[in-house]
This record gives C-alpha cells, structure tokens and sequence, in this order.
C-alpha cells in the first residue's frame, strides 16, 4: 500500500507563459521560475478553456470541460472527494469570487486573507498583498496535517499593482518614460494612435508584478525544498493571461480566446525528481489537474462519467504521451479549436487562422489563404462542442495529417 501523500498547488491569476524565462522571456528575470523549470516537468502548450476565474475553477474542480452540460455534485467535486479520502484539504486565497465558489464547500478549511484597500506603492516586497499571501500559506505548512493538498490561489496581477517602485522602474531604459505609478489593473480598448510609451509603461508595471510574484515563489519553494522526505507533489499553474496591447487591448478588455490570454504556465514537479527538466508539447487544460491530484492522493477514479481530464503524471514520468490532439476553448458567444499544428478562433462570425506552434502569439492571420483548414476544423470544432455538450468528452478521432502537421 502507497504511504499517504501530499501535494501544494498554486495558481496565479492573470499570470500568462510569455512572461517567464522557462517559457522564453529575455527580459524579465525570473531566477525562481527558472528554478522550478529545472526541477519540473514544464507543459509548452497548457491552454485555459476560459477566461472567465469561474468557469476555471469549475472545469479545475470538477474535471469537466466548460462546456459540458450540467453541474458537478459537491460531493463529486475534487475538495470533497479528496477529503473523504482522508486528505486534508486547505484552500488559502486573497480572491473573494473564488471563496464564494460553488465547489470550495467542498474543502476541510478555507483560509481567507481579505484584500487590502491600496493607497500608494509599497515600500518593500513584504509589505504587498502578494508576500502576505504567501507569508500565510507559510505559517500554514510549518503546522503537521498529515496528508494534504493545500491549494493556493493568489489573485497575482487581478488583484492591486503594489509591488515596490523599483520592480517596475528596472525596465525602463534612460530613454524611457517614467513608469507609472497606478495600483489598479489596466483595462482598455488601445484607441487608433495610442501612445505607445502608454502601454510601454503598462507593460514595466505587470513586470514589476511578475518579478514580485516569483519572489514569492522562490520563498514557497525552499519551504518545499527543507520539507526533505515528506516533500509534496508541487504544481504551479497560470489561470489565465493577461493581454498587453498584443491585439489592441490591454487587461480585461482584451479578454479573447486568444494566445495572450489562454496560453499559461504550467509545472508540475515530483518529489523524487522524476521528470525534471522534461518539456512536453501535449495540449493540456485546466481538467486535467483534477485527474492528476485524485492520481495522486490514490483517491480513485472520478464518479462523474463527463470528466474531461486525464492524468499527467504518466507523462511527467516519461511512461506515456497523451493521446489528446484537440482542446477547445469558449468564452461567451466565442470558440476556439487548437490542434498540433492549427489555432483557429471563431467570433461574431469572424474566423481567424493562426498556424502552430510557429506562431505562438497570433500575430499572423492566415485564413484567407488555408480554406481547406478552416473548413476541416470548423467542422471539427461544431462536433466537438457537441461531444462536449452530450458526453462531457472529446471522441479520439483520426485527424486530417493537414490539421496535425499543417501543409508539408
């Protein structure tokens, strides 16, 4: 019989992959993400199914796809099911939305930590609402719970922009405008003839945020690091991204199925080492966390036949590849559809094209000149939002080698 087992899963709102060294940035140190690279399995292709912080967690509790028809029974819930298993499970938060979540009942505790009301900057790192956060999931590991799964949801660049000055201000060159000095989020349409040093210093404020959140990190995981033999399963993902002028929008205005919003980290890392530095390229979603932490915890299999996700652990291990060769997004009247080698976004009867993973960003719309894509996977895309309607899953059908491997 397997020893009782813990895992830490921490999620960072508004937190995209294009941000961070592991996943390509240059310009951003992330020394702690960096770290956590080196020790983890990283997922290239992890693609939210919404940008709606609800929907997420739904789909991340349940293991249902978004657009499956129906609700998830508390009780069939991950929370609940873990903790029926004998798994104490913690829920630690600075996201009210996410307290008030249908499916947090299902948690041995919830450990709430009340957003502040934000005047000015702060003066050093661990006076933000972030270090607070993380200062408390601390306090909380150093208690003996036995078997657990502590998950940790920080509202990151959601929540106020209160990171130090500094953390900003060490992007901009001599040449540069200085950064602003705003707390709350950007939201915005960018107007035709936007100044760009505007959004230049919208883009050193959400840097100074990343750097902060991977400080935060950093003191998580030598907390993990000197928890020796009893060391958990350790995920850290992205919930969602946030837009940056990349389509003509900057936060949660530009919240479209759209690479700088679905495109998140994620890493999982194994106690023992397995699967260190492993980089893998299968399309994973949000569902897929619920499989893997009931996999875990040995907490059975999930009693709901419209799971959507499977296990990672067999491809952290190196034993299996996913079979998966389609994942679909949705967010209001919006849908998306990504295979290995395609990205196609539909919206208020516009279709857009994007090859992949050349293109990792969308910058460069092709539909006009690949019709037989976009009918292929238009059609694709119709029968699996009525797989997912139905039967809660996506049918392993034989692709077209076109939409698998584009035009050769």
């Amino acid at each position: 019989m397997n020893p009782p087992r813990s895992s830490i899963v921490v999620t960072f709102d508004r937190l995209g992959s294009g941000y961070l060294g592991p996943y390509g940035n240059t310009w951003i140190e992330t020394p702690n993400f960096n770290q956590l690279a080196s020790e983890s399995c990283l997922f290239e292709f992890a693609t939210a199914q919404s940008p709606c912080l609800e929907a997420t967690y739904g789909a991340l509790w349940s293991g249902r796809h978004v657009l499956a028809a129906g609700e998830t029974a508390i009780e069939h819930a991950l929370p609940a099911l873990l903790t029926s298993s004998g798994v104490t499970t913690s829920l630690i938060t600075d996201e009210p939305a996410l307290l008030a979540h249908r499916l947090a009942a299902g948690f041995s505790e919830t450990i709430p930590l009340a957003p502040e009301t934000l005047r000015r900057l702060a003066d050093d790192e661990s006076r933000t609402q972030m270090a607070r956060l993380f200062a408390t999931a601390l306090d909380y590991l150093e208690t003996d719970a036995g078997p657990r799964l502590l998950w940790i949801h920080c509202r990151g660049m959601q929540g106020g922009w209160d990171a130090p000055y500094a953390l900003r201000n060490q992007f901009a060159d001599e040449e540069d405008p200085n950064p602003p000095t705003f707390l709350d989020p950007p939201s915005e349409l960018l107007p035709a003839g936007y100044d760009p040093d505007d959004l230049l210093g919208a883009m050193h404020a959400y840097a100074g945020q990343v750097v902060l959140a991977d400080m935060c990190l950093g003191a998580l995981l030598d907390a993990v690091r000197q928890s020796g033999g009893d060391s958990p399963l350790l995920v850290v993902a992205g919930t969602r991204g946030f837009a940056l002028g990349e389509h003509g929008a900057v936060g949660q205005a530009g919240d479209a199925l759209l690479g700088e919003v679905l495109q998140t980290p994620l890493l999982v890392r194994m106690p023992d080492g397995v699967g260190a530095t492993r980089r893998s390229t299968a399309l994973v979603q949000s569902p897929d966390l619920f499989t893997t932490l009931l996999d875990w915890h040995a907490a059975g299999a999930a009693p709901d036949d419209g799971v959507f996700g499977e296990s990672l652990l067999p491809v952290v291990r190196g034993e299996a590849q996913f079979e998966r060769n389609v994942v679909c997004s949705a967010y209001r009247q919006e849908r998306s559809i990504r295979t290995p080698a395609w990205f196609l976004r539909r919206a208020d009867q516009q279709v857009q094209l994007y090859v992949k993973p050349d293109d990792r960003w969308e910058y460069n719309e092709v539909s006009d000149r690949c019709g037989d894509v976009v009918a292929a996977l238009l059609e694709r895309l119709e029968a699996c939002e009525r797989e997912l309607v139905e039967q809660g899953r996506i049918s392993l059908q034989h692709l077209q080698d076109v939409l698998l491997h584009g035009y050769e």
